[in-house]
């Protein structure tokens, strides 16, 4: 995990940035498929229980979007990963 502490001025508040790798490597195709099935199954999810605790047809709306828009680009990702050879996946987080 790299951690970055940055103050632009003595007035300004501390910030922090954050990046830590959550994968990096060599899977074959099944397992690449998984592995990032399971990221956007997670992600669904979320939306969907925030879904279900909102009273406001906005944040409904705009979730439901989310959630269409992570199934097409599940659906968009197996596509392109179906070719059967190995493939590298890097996925990191940034936080800021």
């Amino acid at each position: 995990m790299n951690l970055t502490v940055n103050r632009h001025s003595p007035s300004d508040r501390v910030r922090i940035n954050m990046e830590t790798t959550l994968i990096d490597g060599e899977f074959a195709s099944a397992e690449a498929l998984q592995l990032i099935g399971k990221f956007f199954e997670m992600k669904i999810r979320f939306h969907e229980e925030k879904i279900g605790q909102s009273t406001q047809e906005e944040d409904i709306k705009m979730r439901e979007q989310k959630i269409r828009q992570l199934q097409n680009n599940l659906a968009d990702i197996r596509e392109y990963i179906r070719g059967g050879e190995n493939v590298w996946i890097h996925a990191n987080i940034h936080i800021n």
